[in-house]
């Protein structure tokens, strides 16, 4: 599927690809999986403070904390 959205964050990069949700440090490039969830389709990914909101093509919305 590939990578779907992405925003960036405080110091970080959120990517969704393939239904994994990925934090990723733009400086060393390296990244880590969060969750274990890999079902997500969203389409558009925003950033609010310490929360992600994931908006799929359908139009459900749903809000992920990344503290």
């Amino acid at each position: 599927a590939g990578l779907t959205a992405a925003c960036a964050a405080g110091d970080r990069i959120y990517a969704l690809e393939s239904g994994h949700l990925y934090q990723v440090d733009p400086k060393t490039g390296k990244y880590e999986q969060i969750g274990e969830e890999n079902t997500w389709k969203a389409a558009i990914l925003l950033p609010a403070g310490d929360k992600l909101y994931a908006i799929e093509p359908g139009g459900n919305l749903y809000q992920i904390s990344i503290k």
